[in-house]
């Protein structure tokens, strides 16, 4: 229940149709892997990491607030 609640909160705030949601991993090449099939759908996404066995792959919009908040920004702009 937990992993839906914070899917949700991670929800970019754009109303478009295709809303992009977190997704995470515990190894970078997924990450990769599940950044690039939301590329391929034409959603921007980014990876942001707070240490090397967690990785979230979220909106632009949320990667920034993460990356004030800490994390590590690993793939995006």
């Amino acid at each position: 229940m937990n992993t839906l609640k914070n899917a949700s909160y991670l929800t970019t705030s754009n109303r478009s149709r295709n809303q992009l949601q977190s997704c995470s991993f515990t190894n970078l090449p997924q990450a990769i892997g599940c950044a690039n099939q939301f590329f391929m759908e034409g959603l921007n996404a980014q990876i942001v990491a707070r240490d090397n066995t967690s990785f979230l792959v979220v909106s632009p919009e949320i990667a920034r607030q993460m990356f004030t908040k800490g994390f590590r920004l690993l793939y995006g702009n």
